[in-house]
């Protein structure tokens, strides 16, 4: 990137082409500042760098996210920088806690292909449960994909339909919840709940009217009957594309099945101890904020955040062994596309 952009300094436009882009220069280019910033060419003041930060993502986010274009001579378009940004950010489209999804990119011959993407990653969420430290653990970071079948981060599974506008998935992926109860000392007396595996359908539409606005739904249920239980999830999606990065921000609703969340939160008539009641939950309705954000880092690599957190229903926090109303989880991972 260092040398594309040395290259670019020494090779100025026209004077009369810097005057016609100078006169009819969109609020597009506004961008530019971002990649200055980014780049290190506007050094940021060393005696405040937290009180500027605030100010660099104003900067970043709030500037339309297209490519910056001069208009030259009213007819034709050139790029603001004189050059081709790296193109890693932007053909990432989608991710979750689970798996992330990449859109088709253009290659230098302009055709469409999906880029296959693998790395690896650090999981890491908080316990809802009384004393129980915050989990970490490794995963892949993949989007592998072959005709119909693909593989997103935990996710393996097969397209069912696919079209411009949507696309139906079969998957299956690990529930990774519950809690080893010989590890606790708050859970002493308790039966371990242990992860289980889960397959169901995934429908992801996209909204034409509503730029950038996409909406998922799932409804999935347990196959190793550990839990025998289902879950229905709905969010609303929207992309923030960027030349060096791609922000995903999503809201959503998920219902667990009684059976779910009696397994993970209840408690059993043998698991009863002084300060601890039987307690059989109901079904319950979690509310969640998500937030993906995927950097660019040269053409080939990309850094992958995410952040979720999870507000949990009155029933769950009822329980006995439960000490917050609220999950929060995130991962953070490097990958390689190819």
């Amino acid at each position: 990137m260092k040398k594309a952009l040395s290259r670019l300094r020494r090779r100025p436009r026209p004077k009369a082409l810097r005057m016609n882009a100078k006169k009819e220069l969109t609020r597009r280019d506004v961008t530019g500042w971002g990649k200055l910033l980014l780049s290190g060419s506007i050094k940021v003041p060393r005696a405040c760098p937290w009180g500027c930060f605030p100010l660099v993502i104003l900067l970043l986010i709030f500037t339309p996210l297209e490519k910056a274009t001069d208009k030259v001579g009213g007819s034709e378009d050139i790029d603001a920088d004189g050059g081709l940004m790296p193109p890693s950010a932007e053909t990432v489209r989608e991710n979750s806690l689970t798996g992330f999804t990449c859109s088709a990119y253009a290659d230098k011959n302009g055709d469409k292909q999906s880029p296959n993407i693998l790395g690896l990653g650090v999981f890491t969420a908080g316990s809802p449960y009384k004393d129980v430290d915050t989990q970490v653990l490794p995963i892949p970071i993949a989007s592998l994909r072959y005709d119909k079948f693909f593989i997103e981060g935990l996710k393996v599974g097969y397209i069912i339909a696919e079209e411009v506008n949507f696309r139906v998935d079969f998957f299956i992926a690990p529930r990774l919840m519950g809690y080893d109860a010989n590890e606790e000392a708050s859970l002493n007396g308790m039966g371990d709940r242990k992860y289980s595996l889960d397959g169901g359908v995934q429908l992801k539409l996209n909204l034409p009217s509503l730029d950038s606005f996409y909406i998922k739904t799932s409804v999935v249920a347990d196959l190793l009957s550990e839990n025998e239980g289902q879950e229905v999830s709905f969010s609303l999606c929207k992309d923030y594309k960027h030349d060096y990065f791609l922000i995903t921000p999503s809201i959503g609703v998920k219902w667990q099945s009684e059976n779910m969340v009696d397994y993970y939160y209840g408690v059993k008539t043998t698991e009863v101890r002084t300060g601890r009641n039987a307690y059989f939950p109901n079904a319950a309705t979690n509310y969640f904020l998500n937030l993906n954000l995927n950097l660019g880092l040269s053409e080939d690599w990309i850094m992958v955040g995410i952040i979720d957190f999870e507000k949990l229903d009155n029933d769950i926090k009822a329980s006995p062994i439960v000490d917050d109303d609220y999950i929060v989880c995130g991962v953070l991972g490097i990958a390689r596309m190819f």
